[in-house]
């Protein structure tokens, strides 16, 4: 009796709704329940990966501003993998080109702006496709994913560790309240993309 969702899977027990490898009950089968659809795969939700429009990363690197606040961009070589905010890919560190500009994640989406620094390539790249689920390059990273409610309203901030990340999106999307996640670096802190309900 259970169910499967990815590696995660989890009983809970009737007499105190606890997890069953941590309960006192955990001896009595008759008392624990599978969390979910029992015996049933939970089923996906569709999401999209939102990176940085095309027409704003073109914007930077032509006028060597930041839109809508007019800084100066800087621009280097790549001394860290980044990654770039609009194709989503690691930067090739003492190679590449990469430009640095202020941005605001939540600009479009709410009224409270929350600018700070991210990177893309100084030379064009393509976008990353929304409908190709989370990076690949980048689960080996481990970030900081904040669960949103509309309003700016910070949910929850949770920590994913290598190759995590798309189990627990999904968790977090379970919540009703969400309206969409935004990914970080766990080291910079830095924003890196937005996720949301396709």
């Amino acid at each position: 009796m259970g169910f499967r969702y990815g590696s995660y899977c989890e009983f809970i027990c009737i007499e105190c709704g606890g997890r069953l490898l941590g309960c006192d009950h955990s001896q009595s089968n008759n008392r624990i329940v599978a969390r979910g659809e029992s015996s049933h795969t939970r089923s996906m939700i569709s999401i999209n990966i939102v990176a940085i429009p095309t027409e704003l990363a073109e914007a930077v690197c032509t006028t060597q501003k930041s839109p809508r606040y007019g800084h100066p961009v800087y621009t280097a070589i790549a001394t860290g993998y980044g990654p770039c905010r609009h194709c989503l890919k690691a930067f090739r560190v003492g190679e590449e080109q990469l430009t640095l500009f202020t941005h605001d994640p939540f600009e479009g989406i709410e009224s409270l702006p929350l600018p700070g620094p991210v990177f893309v390539h100084t030379n064009k790249c393509e976008r990353y496709p929304e409908d190709a689920g989370y990076p690949q390059e980048l689960l080996r990273y481990p970030s900081v994913l904040d669960a949103y409610a509309k309003g700016r309203r910070l949910l929850s901030e949770t920590v994913a560790t290598e190759g995590s990340q798309p189990e627990i999106i999904q968790r977090l999307f379970e919540n009703p309240e969400v309206q969409y996640v935004h990914v970080r670096d766990k080291s910079a802190g830095c924003y890196d993309f937005r996720v949301e309900r396709r």
